[in-house]
């Protein structure tokens, strides 16, 4: 198997309980690929693991062509299931924060999040405090940090969760 990311034969057992058994595919450069799942399935366990977040008990997993590592960070977009923004800073900073830790320099990481936040219909909240926002505003505040770098490979964990109907065909 090949592609930019690749989960072979992979499993994850916390003690006794197996969150991820055997799962394999891979995903081509340029594709949209989505899993499914019931709760406790094993998904955000899975991209977890692709993030090198945990290590998975057997099996392997390439990422962008070699092992997951913070290495290829300035090349992947995550967009986590729970929101990790700070709730003080400005819409604007939280973005260009992202894009710093992924390696922007910045006068390129403003520029990005400026583009991305008036694309996404946050230009008018740049100086609002993340704290002040909705949880829909919220989720589209992290869904630009995680495109902020334009990365080869984008990882999505329930992105339309707290969205309104609107704005969930609106990012489609």
């Amino acid at each position: 198997m090949s592609g930019v990311l690749v989960l072979d034969n992979v499993t994850k057992r916390f003690g006794d309980v197996t969150a991820v058994d055997g799962l394999s595919f891979a995903v081509t450069q340029g594709s949209v690929f989505g899993f499914l799942g019931g709760n406790g399935a094993g998904k955000t366990t899975s991209l977890r693991m692709a993030l090198d977040i945990i290590r998975p008990s057997s099996g392997r997993i390439e990422v962008l062509g070699g092992p997951p590592g913070r290495e290829r960070a300035g090349e992947i977009g995550f967009l986590p299931e729970e929101r990790g923004l700070y709730r003080l800073m400005s819409v604007l900073d939280t973005v260009v924060y992202f894009a710093r830790l992924k390696g922007m320099g910045a006068g390129a990481a403003r520029k990005s999040a400026l583009a991305l936040l008036g694309r996404l219909g946050l230009g008018d909240r740049a100086s609002t405090p993340v704290g002040k926002l909705s949880k829909g505003l919220a989720q589209k505040v992290q869904l630009a940090a995680a495109l902020v770098n334009a990365p080869r490979l984008l990882l999505l964990d329930e992105p339309f969760a707290v969205l309104d109907p609107v704005n969930q065909v609106a990012l489609e």
